[in-house]
C-alpha cells in the first residue's frame, strides 16, 4: 500500500464513495463540503473541483456511465450532478431530491437506479436528464443495488434482513 496525501485539511467527514476512471482518476462527491475531490493516481496529486460556492452539500454515491458522464448522487435536498469526464464540466439535473442511494447501478435500459436507505428507488433517466424517486411506498432500507443476470436489480440489505427485486422493464 502507498498513502497519497491530498494536501488538504478536514476536521470532519468530507467525501464519501467515488469512482475511478480507466485513466486512473478518482472523483469523490462532497460530504459536508462544497467541492469534488479529484485524485490523479498517476501523478499522485489531489485537487478540488468547486461546485457550489459557499453551499455545503452531502452526496453519497456516484456512477460512471458509458455515455461519458459521471453522476453524483445526493443524500438530501440537493440535485444530481452530471459531470463530463473529458471537460469536467458539471451540470445539476432534476430538482433537489432526498435519494439516500448508496451504490446505484446502471440497468440494461441505460438508466441509473439505486435503492434508498429509506424509502423507494432513485431513478435517473440518462437520456432525458430527469431524476425521480419511484416505488416510494417501499421501505427498502438498502445500502446498494446490483444488477442480476436476468436484468433485474437487487437491493443489498442495510437496515433490514430483506432483499428486494426490481424489474426495470415494468418498474415493478
Amino acid at each position: 500500500f502507498e498513502e497519497i496525501d491530498c494536501g488538504l485539511h478536514y476536521t470532519a467527514e468530507h467525501h464519501y464513495g467515488g469512482v475511478c476512471t480507466q485513466g486512473g482518476i478518482i472523483y469523490q462527491p462532497p460530504r459536508s463540503t462544497n467541492h469534488i475531490l479529484k485524485w490523479d493516481l498517476n501523478e499522485k496529486v489531489c485537487k478540488k473541483i468547486e461546485i457550489n460556492a459557499g453551499q455545503v452539500c452531502r452526496y453519497c454515491g456516484s456512477v460512471i456511465h458509458p455515455n461519458g458522464y459521471i453522476y453524483f448522487i445526493p443524500e438530501r435536498n440537493c440535485r444530481v450532478l452530471k459531470m463530463n469526464m473529458e471537460t469536467e464540466e458539471i451540470v445539476p439535473i432534476g430538482d433537489p431530491i432526498c435519494a439516500m442511494a448508496f451504490d446505484p447501478t446502471i440497468a440494461f435500459n441505460g438508466n441509473i437506479y439505486g435503492y434508498s436507505t429509506e424509502k423507494g428507488i432513485l431513478k435517473i433517466d440518462t437520456e432525458n436528464d430527469t431524476v425521480s424517486m419511484i416505488c416510494e411506498e417501499l421501505e427498502t432500507h438498502a445500502y446498494g443495488t446490483k444488477c442480476g443476470i436476468n436484468g433485474n436489480l437487487y437491493s443489498l440489505p442495510g437496515y433490514t434482513n430483506d432483499v428486494w427485486e426490481f424489474d426495470p422493464r415494468g418498474e415493478t
